[in-house]
């Protein structure tokens, strides 16, 4: 029997990788695939205890709050009680996703007891330090936060049994970490949630951005269009929260929807006519998949990881993130022809980009691995 530890540095939060968890939850204690123990802190100590699936949010001994990200809560639980919490549940396996301070414990406990270490690629840290780096003290911050990450990426993904990424272009950046044990696996999403829509007539086109409202999401080109858009009478919705939110909603004089429950996004998209994903730092981008899976097509940052995908399944187009007239012309285009850009396949194949796909795939390559080591 697989019994896994899923290490995350957050959990009861509204990022995608806390969300992919929570699902894996459900998929797990539905399925039944493993045993899983996911870690992960809190403010307070909780289990929330399934037959197939238990989670321990640790009370950390050591914690801060991200300077840009203040919402989050970070740190590291006292190591003793993690390491026997992976005794006590006969771990066999360990899943690290990302390089923050929980995936550094469960890489150093991995050793400690030679338990298989496998990682998911979640997000592309290396990106954005820069970003943010560059922004607050200049070239040479960002060089000094990319060496970092670069550092904080080696000691994880090192000599890890096996990467899961959900892109064949994110390859690129964890060959200078690993050259091996690079695996692709489905994209996953909850596919009851984002049902495919009926068509319905609106008086005018409306664009939606929903995600998180930070730097690193490029969202100032938006704001570069909007003349173009009121003048075309073209609707924005600006659905989410985040730390450059109180910017941006000054500079678009509009007002963010604030946090959303998953479950209500599709009620905010239907009326929409096309998704803007500016962002060129993620790993896939969720929210992406979301939409074309209820046949709302997507205008996306060129020459990033879900571009292929997108463009494979012709759901889609590709703007140049540095250019505001290139994000115009698309839009023109798309608006003219969204009903070209409605995937049949997508709509039809309820497998594809579901989190079954994701996680079925997933827990048999760390079967298969762990078995291999016997």
């Amino acid at each position: 029997m697989l019994n896994l530890a899923i290490f995350l540095d957050t959990f009861n939060e509204t990022n995608g990788v806390s969300i992919t968890y929570k699902n894996y939850f459900l998929w797990n204690e539905k399925f039944k695939k493993t045993k899983t123990i996911i870690l992960s802190v809190a403010d307070n100590d909780q289990n929330t205890i399934g037959k197939y699936t238990k989670i321990f949010l640790l009370k950390p001994h050591l914690m801060f709050r991200l300077p840009l990200y203040k919402d989050i809560l970070i740190g590291f639980p006292q190591i003793k009680t993690v390491k026997n919490l992976l005794i006590k549940n006969h771990i066999n396996a360990i899943l690290l996703t990302s390089p923050g301070p929980m995936g550094i414990l469960g890489k150093y406990l991995s050793k400690k007891l030679n338990i298989p270490v496998f990682c998911f690629y979640h997000t592309r840290f290396e990106k954005f330090v820069k970003i943010y780096g560059e922004h607050y003290g200049g070239k040479s911050l960002g060089v000094t936060f990319t060496k970092f990450s670069d550092y904080l990426h080696k000691s994880i993904y090192k000599n890890c049994k096996a990467i899961f990424i959900q892109s064949e272009e994110l390859k690129k950046d964890l060959l200078k970490f690993n050259n091996k044990h690079i695996h692709l696996i489905p994209i996953g999403i909850d596919r009851e949630i984002f049902k495919p829509l009926r068509k319905t007539r609106t008086k005018r086109d409306a664009l939606a951005y929903v995600g998180r409202i930070a730097m690193e999401k490029n969202i100032e080109i938006i704001v570069k269009i909007l003349p173009f858009l009121k003048s075309a009478g073209i609707d924005l919705k600006l659905i989410g929260d985040g730390p450059y939110r109180k910017t941006i909603e000054k500079m678009m004089n509009i007002k963010a929807t604030g946090f959303v429950e998953q479950k209500l996004i599709p009620g905010l998209l239907k009326s929409c006519s096309a998704l803007l994903f500016p962002s060129v730092t993620d790993t896939v981008g969720n929210v992406v998949f979301e939409a074309v899976s209820m046949g709302i097509p997507v205008i996306i940052a060129k020459d990033t990881p879900i571009a292929k995908i997108v463009n494979k399944y012709h759901c889609g187009l590709e703007f140049d993130p540095k250019k505001p007239s290139d994000l115009k012309e698309k839009i023109i285009f798309l608006l003219k022809n969204k009903d070209k850009f409605i995937s049949e396949e997508i709509k039809k194949n309820k497998d594809l980009f579901s989190y079954n796909s994701t996680f079925s795939e997933m827990i048999k390559i760390i079967k298969t691995s762990t078995h291999s080591t016997g």
